[in-house]
């Protein structure tokens, strides 16, 4: 059972968020006393990921040892006690649901009890899908008497008929479940179980990358995610279980080296554009009790080609089927460890032939810093999703261009 001895309790304007990676196991506590200012991170742990595969756990035991040690130390640094927590989740299972409610109006303008009821309406009409959690819903627009995509109906008037469009994001029950049980075993309750893809949206994407439409693609350990979003809210959201460790088995096969040591290579030495790589030799471990061995530095880029390949078609077939490529006006953002390889940017933009940029990650004041890493985007979205009160959950309310080019050849082509 996790104990803070002598540390202060949890307040109501701190955030303690809980990212069971399967490569990070990330603990993070934020701090909004200041109104005026970016959420402060005061106190921040990742550890070497034990337990979880997949996002999914596999060995209880070692992920609650593994979340012990960073939320003991967290809590340490930021000398608060935890009290609660809201737990990131993310795994192939992961599903969205899209419905709508309509309502008639009665009144001159449109008022909050009418959004109200098309809500209520909308969410009535998402299924109770066997074996799957609803994590949360999201809003992605209203249409007011035939208008599209209109975010914030209330006072308008002269119309007839209001609908609101839902989204709710869904992911097997047995592995949400058991997610949680690695933060109760050691005796905090979960208060909230959130969708990483939702909250790295928010940190990994500005507000005007949100607006204009983006196609953001987190390239994770085990997983790679993408999620589209138009008119600021998400509209698609799509996980496979493979993620930048199959570039690291590609390399391993192909020049036949230890995995530990196709690691090191992916992350040091590798690139995704052959060209783009100096024409220079590396040495690299080899299997067994061979000498080490000296090979071009381009060859590593030849042996991750086919994973990287199948990867951007994977892309290109859900933004698709979406049938929203002709909105996504800022092209594809990169976030996620993945998205470090040397040249993976310019070599999606020339596969794809849509905009491909990384991602600058939204202010976060503090120890913010120490999240810079790609990794951190889910985290530092929690956070903004906390303070701009952006989540909507289950059974509850809200509290609160460039030219189109390239996206017929890109992801067309590529589907």
């Amino acid at each position: 059972m996790f104990e803070a001895n002598g540390m202060a309790a949890q307040r109501d304007d701190q955030l303690v968020v809980v990212d069971l990676g399967s490569h990070r196991l990330r603990v993070a506590i934020f701090d909004f006393s200041d109104p005026d200012s970016p959420p402060e991170v005061i106190g921040l742990r990742a550890v070497p990921s034990a337990g979880i595969r997949n996002g999914g756990v596999v060995d209880r035991d070692a992920a609650g040892r593994a979340l012990y040690e960073a939320m003991d130390a967290a809590a340490q640094m930021a000398d608060v006690a935890p009290n609660r927590v809201t737990l990131l989740v993310n795994g192939p299972s992961l599903s969205p649901e899209t419905s709508s409610g309509t309502v008639g109006l009665a009144g001159e303008k449109v008022t909050a009890t009418d959004t109200e009821r098309a809500l209520l309406v909308a969410r009535d009409a998402l299924s109770q899908r066997p074996r799957q959690q609803r994590l949360h819903e999201v809003i992605n627009h209203y249409v007011f008497d035939g208008r599209q995509r209109i975010r914030h109906p209330e006072q308008l008037g002269g119309g007839r008929r209001l609908q609101a469009n839902l989204m709710g994001l869904n992911m097997s029950r047995s592995a949400v479940t058991n997610l949680v049980s690695v933060v109760e075993d050691i005796g905090l309750p979960v208060e909230a179980v959130v969708s990483s893809a939702y909250a790295a949206g928010y940190g990994a994407l500005e507000e005007r990358q949100r607006r204009l439409g983006s196609a953001l693609l987190d390239l994770g350990h085990q997983t790679t995610t993408l999620s589209i979003w138009v008119g600021e809210e998400l509209h698609h959201v799509a996980c496979r279980a493979e993620g930048s460790w199959a570039l690291s088995l590609a390399i391993a096969r192909g020049l036949m080296v230890p995995l530990a040591e196709a690691e090191r290579l992916k992350r040091e030495q590798a690139g995704a554009v052959v060209e783009a790589l100096a024409d220079e030799s590396v040495e690299m471990q080899t299997l067994g009790l061979r000498p080490p061995r000296i090979l071009n530095r381009r060859f590593l880029a030849q042996a991750i080609q086919e994973p990287l390949e199948g990867m951007l078609q994977w892309v290109a077939h859900e933004v698709t089927k979406t049938g929203l490529a002709e909105d996504l006006d800022c092209g594809l953002v990169l976030c996620g460890g993945g998205s470090r390889l040397v040249g993976l940017a310019d070599f999606t933009e020339s596969y794809l032939g849509v905009e491909t940029r990384r991602a600058r990650r939204r202010p976060v004041a503090g120890l913010g810093s120490m999240l810079a890493d790609e990794s951190g985007d889910a985290l530092a979205g929690m956070a903004l999703l906390h303070r701009d009160d952006r989540l909507f959950a289950v059974g509850g309310a809200p509290k609160k261009a460039k030219p189109k080019t390239g996206w017929f050849s890109g992801w067309f082509a590529r589907a």
